[in-house]
């Protein structure tokens, strides 16, 4: 990534992919991540690994669609980047085709996403 913008576009792709190496990339090791049940977790392993089943059974037929909404450059190389994310989903998921809006925030330093934390769009 050459603008902390991307990063919404990079998991768009890594998600659509269900590519759970890709998604693991997009974080340093220490990050931590709030789903938007708020399921707290921390470090690269648990991130995947909150991911890998859903992936492969209800969100198997899911796409994500992420638009930044805004960024706030905190200095020192990080940014604080919040994206609408919408994950239609379709007959895998137990509650049938539906969609899921959420707000996805990310700060990143230099590097690959720092942390990121997702919440029900209200």
């Amino acid at each position: 990534m050459k603008r902390p913008e991307e990063i919404a576009d990079e998991f768009q792709k890594a998600w659509n992919s269900h590519d759970m190496a890709a998604i693991g990339s997009l974080f340093c090791e220490d990050a931590t991540l709030v789903n938007r049940f708020g399921h707290y977790v921390r470090g690269v392993q648990e991130i995947v690994s909150l991911h890998t089943p859903i992936n492969e059974i209800i969100y198997s037929d899911s796409t994500i669609k992420n638009e930044v909404i805004s960024t706030i450059d905190l200095g020192d190389d990080a940014t604080v980047v919040h994206c609408w994310s919408r994950l239609p989903v379709e007959k895998a998921h137990p509650a049938g085709p539906h969609a899921v809006d959420t707000v996805i925030l990310a700060v990143l330093n230099s590097g690959p996403m720092f942390g990121a934390s997702r919440r029900l769009r209200m």
